[in-house]
């Protein structure tokens, strides 16, 4: 709220300064905006948030594709499932204080910033990651079924949800094992897309530059078996010994992992 002040007390100085600099901040976000319209004008097609038509989002979907998006306010989430056959709706009575509650036990469990050795790892929140899965996943679930690919554009605090880590809410968790868990990632690829009408200026673009938008790059995630004799034995691991020359990890360091427990 608002209080009103004894206006003796005013610094007409330190008001002109305060008022100066939200016109400068205001001229710079201007500039801004004339650069990206002028330079970067994919970038505002990408992240605009105009309605497309719903044949148009058909026709960009394969076989084996889907999208999922949501919108969510105080009182309820709603998730949208689109197929290049039907889209499927799901209202949620949770809100996203609610869900947040689950994303943030995730992200805790997830937070590497204060680990040392392997000893200072946290347990996964199985129950929050499945808790998420059943207010945004199951829903779809049949209709999920022979889809390889999910496209997903997250809104507001969704944005945050390590999606790949979610899990089945479905399946029974007793005495199993990380490696044994029905992630999401397992039965789809995912990916996180700014708008909804990004898929399809996606999609024209690598059509009309494939040479030109074919990325050259790669990502393996695997059980680290660089040697056979420390296979069944544990040792500490100091991911700050392991980073200390830099961006690149010391080789020798890696030669020396374990296997990673349950993966």
């Amino acid at each position: 709220k608002l209080k009103t002040g004894n206006i003796a007390n005013r610094n007409i100085d330190e008001e002109e300064k305060l008022l100066n600099s939200i016109e400068e901040t205001n001229n710079d976000n201007l500039n801004i905006d004339s650069i990206i319209q002028s330079e970067h004008n994919n970038y505002l097609n990408i992240t605009n948030e105009k309605v497309l038509e719903l044949n148009d989002l058909y026709d960009s979907l394969k076989n084996d594709e889907a999208l999922l998006y949501f919108v969510s306010d105080t009182t309820a989430t709603a998730s949208f499932l689109i197929k290049n056959d039907g889209i499927w709706g799901y209202r949620s009575d949770k809100d996203i204080k609610e869900i947040s509650k689950y994303i943030s036990d995730v992200r805790e469990s997830l937070d590497l910033s204060n680990i040392s050795t392997y000893k200072d790892l946290k347990p996964f929140s199985i129950v929050s990651a499945q808790n998420i899965y059943k207010e945004i996943i199951s829903p779809f679930k049949s209709q999920l079924s022979n889809v390889r690919h999910l496209f997903i554009v997250p809104t507001d605090k969704l944005h945050s949800i390590p999606f790949a880590a979610l899990i089945d809410d479905s399946f029974n968790l007793v005495d199993t094992s990380y490696n044994e868990l029905p992630w999401l990632i397992n039965s789809h690829s995912i990916s996180i897309l700014p708008s909804v009408s990004s898929l399809k200026i996606f999609r024209s673009l690598n059509k009309n530059n494939n040479e030109k938008n074919n990325l050259e790059t790669f990502v393996g995630i695997g059980n680290p078996i660089f040697n056979n004799k420390n296979q069944s034995s544990e040792v500490e691991i100091s991911f700050n010994k392991l980073f200390s020359k830099g961006s690149l990890a010391d080789i020798k360091l890696i030669n020396d992992f374990p296997e990673l427990p349950e993966t």
